[in-house]
């Protein structure tokens, strides 16, 4: 992966590589729309189970908000770091 998307680097945990890709993976399929845990994780081509630990994360840190519970559905909320460029 060439870049990581701004919003994939989170404060409360150390970011190490493929927390990072998996997470700009998936701020790149919420930024489609609301969309439910099973297709995120296709759409990134990861378990259900690592990509649900990498949405609770996202939710700790405020970066995305979890809109349902089953099925989860999750959306961006606008916080998290931001590209220089979208300032």
């Amino acid at each position: 992966m060439d870049g990581y998307e701004a919003r994939s680097y989170l404060a409360t945990v150390r970011n190490v590589k493929k927390g990072l890709e998996t997470r700009s993976l998936i701020v790149k399929a919420l930024k489609e729309g609301l969309i439910d845990t099973s297709t995120i994780a296709r759409a990134v081509g990861r378990s259900y189970s690592a990509t649900l630990k990498q949405l609770r994360k996202m939710e700790q840190d405020g970066i995305i908000v979890r809109i349902s519970e089953r099925p989860s559905m999750w959306k961006l909320t606008g916080r998290g770091q931001q590209e220089l460029r979208s300032i």
